[in-house]
Parts: C-alpha cells; sequence; structure tokens
C-alpha cells in the first residue's frame, strides 16, 4: 500500500513591492482572480483633489453599472470587474463631467483612469477615448495577458488553450510530457485558476486532466482570456513557487453571438515530421518499423463544435454555452528487435536469435512452436487506437441589483482513450497487454458573488466544487513477465505493475474563499482568505499482480529459461527445473482492502487554509507602494495504519 507521511506545510511570505509611475492612466500591480479593477484620482483643473466625486462605471457589453466615489484623497477604487469593455463618467457638483470610453480591461489587471473636471454645470462634457498603451509604464508583475484576438486566432495543437501560455517570456516546456516550466522552476510548482477557482490537482500537482491525459479539460472556445504571471504578483495569489496562469472564461452580453468550428487531420493533409522521417529511413534495422514510421501515427482527428451566448434578461441576466468534441483514430505499432521466427535457423552463433532451432531439449516440437507463436503474436502487433472526448460548458451571469452580481457555471468533460496508457506511437520489445485504457471524468462547479458595500467597498465571494476522476483499466491480467531487460530483452507481456488504477485519483474539492477591498484615503486595502477541502482516494495496487523477470546476458539465454518454465507442470517439459529459472519476482498483497476494486485504496482528505492583507498606499500621484502579508497552511494526515515489520525511518 502507498504509505502517507505526516506533511505539515506552512508559509509565512511577506512581500514588499514599490513601483515608480510615471503617468496617470495605466496599469498598478495588484491583481485579482478572475475579475480585474478600475481605479483612478479625480482632480479640478488646477490640480487639487476632489473628494465626494461621483463615478459611473459601465460595462458596455451588458449594460451592468457600478457606482462609486472618491476618498477624502481624490481616489476610487471598483475592484472585481469582469474583463471586457468600459466607460468610466466622473462627476461632482460645481464641475463638468468627464466621460472616458474605449477602456479595455484585461484579467487580473487594475486599469488607473483619472479625471480632470472642468469648471463648470453637470451639463458640461468632457469626452475622452481611450487609446491602447504601447508600452505599459507603470506595470511590475512580469507576465503577460493573451486576449480573446489572441486565443481566437493564433493557431493551436488539440485546441488545448494553455499552451498560449509558452508565448509568456521566460516560460518553457519541462520535458516532454507538456508541463511548463517558468523561469526555471519545474512544471509541478505552478498555480492555475478558472474564473477565481483553484484548478489544479492535488495528487500529480499540475492542471487539472495533467499533461499527459486529456486533450483539454476547458474548451478554447469557452475560455475569454488569461493572464500568465512569472513573478512579483499580488499577495492574494499563494501555493506556487513558480508562475500564476489566472483565466476567466466567457460570458453572454446583450448581443447574441456565437460560433460553430469543424477541424480536420487527416494523412493526406500532413507531411511527416522531418525527425520521424530521417529515422525510418537511416536509423531503423526492422522493416515493419521503418514502414509504419513513413505513415502518419493518427489517422484522423476531428474537432467541432461552437458555442452561443446572449441576455436571457436584456441588461440582467446572460447566457454562454459550449459545446466541444474530439475525436482521434490512430494505430501504435509494437515489434521485436530480435529475429523471431518459427523457421530453424540452423546453427548460428548470434544470440538474438530464436527459431526451433535455439529451442532447449527438454521441451516437445510442439511446445516450441507454440512458444514462438506465442512471441510472433504479441511482440509484432498494429492495435487500432480510438479517443474521444465530450465537453460542455453553461454558464450564467445575473445581475440582480445595482449592489450584487452573480455567476455560476459548471464545466463537464468526459475522455475516453484505448491504449491510452501509454501514448507513444512505437513500443520495441514489448506487446499490447502492457497498455492499458484510460478514462477521464471532470465535472466542475464554479460561482461568485460580487455585493458593494457602500460607495468604496466591496466584497468578492467564491465557491467552488469539483470532481477530477482519472482511471486506468487493463488490457491482461496479470503476471507481468519481461523475458530479458535492456539490450537481452525479448518480450514483455501482461497486466503492467501500475494497473489497473481504479481510481488514480479521484479528487473531490470544496473550496470557498472571500476577498474584501475598501478604499480609504491613499490607502487601497484588501483582505481575504481561502479554504480548500480535498478528499482524495487513490485505488492503485502497484504490482498487485505480480511481476516476473528474466535477467540473463542475452536474448537467447531469457527465451531458453522462459520456455521451460511456460510449460512447467506440463508433459513433455522434462527440465528438473522447470519453474524456477526467473531471476525475480515481485507481488504486493493488500491484507487491509479485501473486496475486489479497492485493493490498494487511499482514502484521506487534505485541508488548505490560507489568509492575506494587502495595502496599495498612493504616496503621491506619481509614487505608489504595495506591500502585503500572506499565512498558508496545508494538513495532510498521518496513515491510518503502520507497517509493523519494519522499524520506522525516523
Amino acid at each position: 500500500l502507498m504509505s502517507l507521511n505526516l506533511s505539515s506545510k506552512r508559509l509565512l511570505a511577506l512581500a514588499f513591492a514599490a513601483a515608480l509611475l510615471l503617468c496617470p492612466a495605466t496599469s498598478l500591480s495588484a491583481q485579482s482572480a478572475g475579475t480585474g479593477s478600475i481605479t483612478g484620482t479625480v482632480t479640478d483643473s488646477s490640480g487639487a483633489v476632489v473628494s465626494g466625486a461621483a463615478v459611473l462605471i459601465t460595462d458596455t457589453d451588458t449594460n451592468v453599472t457600478r457606482a462609486a466615489a472618491t476618498t477624502a484623497a481624490g481616489n476610487y477604487v471598483e475592484p472585481f470587474l469582469q474583463p471586457g469593455h468600459y466607460e468610466v463618467v466622473v462627476s461632482s457638483s460645481g464641475f463638468g463631467k468627464v466621460d472616458t470610453k474605449g477602456l479595455t480591461l484585461t484579467v487580473g489587471q487594475t486599469l488607473t483612469v483619472d479625471a480632470k473636471l472642468p469648471v463648470g454645470s453637470t451639463s458640461t462634457e468632457v469626452t475622452v477615448t481611450s487609446e491602447a498603451l504601447t508600452l505599459d509604464t507603470q506595470k511590475t508583475e512580469v507576465g503577460q495577458t493573451i486576449d480573446t484576438n489572441l486565443i481566437a486566432n493564433l493557431p493551436v495543437n488539440a485546441r488545448n488553450w494553455s499552451d498560449f501560455v509558452l508565448l509568456t517570456p521566460n516560460v518553457v516546456q519541462d520535458g516532454g510530457s507538456g508541463l511548463i516550466s517558468f523561469h526555471g522552476i519545474s512544471g509541478l510548482y505552478n498555480q492555475n485558476y478558472v474564473d477565481g477557482a483553484n484548478n489544479n490537482q492535488m495528487l500529480f500537482s499540475e492542471a487539472r486532466g495533467r499533461s499527459s491525459g486529456a486533450p483539454y479539460i476547458y474548451s478554447v472556445d469557452s475560455i475569454k482570456e488569461f493572464a500568465a504571471e512569472t513573478s512579483n504578483y499580488s499577495v492574494e495569489f499563494g501555493q506556487a513557487a513558480g508562475g500564476q496562469v489566472n483565466a476567466v472564461t466567457k460570458s453572454g452580453t446583450n448581443a447574441i453571438h456565437g460560433d460553430l468550428f469543424y477541424s480536420l487531420r487527416y494523412p493526406d493533409l500532413n507531411a511527416l515530421d522531418p525527425f520521424t522521417k530521417f529515422t525510418a529511413l537511416h536509423n531503423t534495422s526492422v522493416p515493419a518499423a521503418a514502414a509504419f514510421l513513413l505513415t502518419q501515427s493518427t489517422h484522423q482527428q476531428q474537432e467541432f463544435g461552437g458555442s452561443v451566448g446572449g441576455p436571457i434578461i436584456k441588461d440582467r441576466l446572460f447566457y454562454f454555452f459550449t459545446y466541444d468534441g474530439f475525436r482521434k483514430v490512430g494505430k501504435a505499432l509494437y515489434y521485436d528487435t530480435n529475429t523471431i521466427s518459427l523457421t530453424p535457423s540452423g546453427t548460428t552463433s548470434s544470440t538474438s536469435t530464436i527459431t526451433p532451432t535455439q529451442c532447449p531439449a527438454t521441451i516437445t516440437a510442439t511446445q516450441c512452436t507454440n512458444a514462438i507463436q506465442f512471441l510472433l503474436n504479441t511482440s509484432t502487433a498494429a492495435p487500432t487506437r480510438f479517443s474521444k472526448e465530450n465537453l460542455f460548458f453553461p454558464r450564467l451571469d445575473y445581475h440582480i441589483n445595482s449592489k450584487n452580481d452573480a455567476f455560476v457555471d459548471f464545466n463537464f468533460v468526459d475522455f475516453d482513450s484505448a491504449y491510452g496508457y501509454s501514448g507513444s506511437p512505437t513500443f520495441t520489445n514489448s506487446s499490447p497487454s502492457t497498455n492499458g485504457p484510460t478514462s477521464y471524468h471532470e465535472r466542475f462547479l464554479v460561482g461568485g458573488l460580487t455585493t458593494q458595500i457602500g460607495k468604496a467597498s466591496v466584497n468578492e465571494f467564491h465557491g467552488q466544487w469539483g470532481r477530477d476522476l482519472e482511471t486506468a483499466g487493463d488490457y491482461a491480467s496479470g503476471p507481468s513477465v519481461a523475458i530479458g531487460s535492456s539490450s537481452s530483452l525479448v518480450d514483455t507481456f501482461g497486466m503492467p505493475n501500475a494497473l489497473p488504477r481504479v481510481a488514480e485519483p479521484d479528487e473531490k474539492r470544496i473550496q470557498l474563499s472571500d476577498v474584501f477591498s475598501t478604499a480609504h484615503g491613499r490607502h487601497n486595502l484588501k483582505f481575504g482568505g481561502d479554504a480548500n477541502i480535498v478528499h482524495e482516494v487513490m485505488i492503485n495496487l502497484f504490482q498487485g499482480g505480480g511481476i516476473y523477470g528474466y535477467g540473463d546476458s542475452s536474448p537467447l539465454i531469457n527465451f531458453q529459461d522462459w520456455v521451460q518454465d511456460a510449460f512447467a507442470g506440463q508433459a513433455g517439459d522434462t527440465d528438473p527445473y522447470a519453474g524456477y529459472h526467473y531471476n525475480t519476482f515481485v507481488q504486493t498483497i493488500d491484507v487491509v482492502n479485501t473486496a475486489p476494486r479497492t485493493q490498494g485504496r487511499d482514502d484521506f482528505w487534505m485541508k488548505m487554509w490560507d489568509g492575506f492583507a494587502e495595502d496599495s498606499w498612493k504616496v503621491s500621484p506619481s509614487f505608489t507602494v504595495t506591500a502585503g502579508v500572506r499565512y498558508d497552511i496545508q494538513l495532510t494526515p498521518a496513515p491510518g495504519l503502520t507497517n509493523s515489520n519494519y522499524p520506522p525511518i525516523s
């Protein structure tokens, strides 16, 4: 059984950041998960601050408005706004209005919109049209925002939106599994958020669905935009030593909008990979393998679906829905690098030739032929692979009243793959029985409520229920048999040591988070906390089927040892040591969980709590200091049973 060591992780981080602000209408460094903020300073024509000025912020896509007022220092802050297009109107008694149009707010951004009010009546209006900045001189966090236009128009393999993270400076692939490294740190130390909810899996410390698992967990059609931050992010974010990926999904607007898509990948439409082609022509001695490598391993891949969004009640209730389908058909080739044939070779010095000539005299000719035929059947095969995924994503946004806005969305994914446990296109000296089918079942329910408290304070609450169930079956029963190893390997067959995986994992997460933001004078204060309760179930008895290993010096000797063991106890096998030629045998027995499909079960809860406080102090119109403190604690229980057969390590 997998044992769980007592693990209690406490992290106390004190982060101070200061930024010299060179111009009045760009971004500060404080970010929010799944939302953005608009802030600014209101002055009169002489530069004196105007307190009590009314600030009306309108989402021009939905016509939803937020009202704020400036503090005694002339500042205002409106946090927790959905990314989108905005208009800001500022007015005060005895002054004219300033209307700033064409603003674009991105996820995690704090957009600064200052206003200089002209002297006059409220009927006097100054209209300002915002222009996108070529260089953001006030941005202190290191990262990049991938917006809707980039996501919609850049090509991406298999429609995995998170591949766009590689467009961020100092971000590279971490190995060949699909993990991503931020500034050289392992891809297991990143944090992933979608709509303000934790999108990480606890067991493998990756984004849910895993880099080597399902093609994607959220459809690229349902992701509006995301920010990839490599460093200097707000203390609101934690649980990561690497990077932060902060995504937000699409929502409906007052205009009905949607799309349909269909993508086809077919051998006649695609060129061969140059490296694979060179390997087939120059570095592959087995004709069957060379011929296979000169064909497309993906025979057909289809991606299809669409999305639609719009109003249910204009200016109040909005819907958005995505369906995304994926189908893929291909083959995997299993072949042997040894010479295996039913035709006798005659006397030869080769130690990698296996024919009836090489069979030991202690078995019959029929047994020899049957054994060689078995190897030919298992080690030379090209089974068909088939993968399919169905994804459904509905979302509702509700403008309850002038003080309250809510949203809820549900992500539903089923992915199944034949021969998906090992995804390579070719395998040497192995058999299809060492592979297995995989399935991923993802269910995430995420919701949020934003409440305005007075003119200077806003509270945001997020909740999540999620389930991440990953399974892997088997194509053969135990034991696993390896006839040799490394250069002396003949074949491997039987149930792999890590299969079946009834649940690896079955992970259920409940998350509750709350953040309160208030503006007071020159200070923008933010306080928050987060609770993540994770129920982890793993059912995977490693080496439960048993493993036989043959480890002699050549393929020929390993074959002769195996073939005598294979017919042990049967008429015709006269070897007195039949059944005892193997070098190793390992098998794990679960004496606690004895019922079928429960062996190897681990069942435990992990609890994570965190809290933070942050203050952005606008010392002067051109200088802001941001300081924060954060505390994280993770509690993992000790194992329920202790193995008394061995002394404790410590």
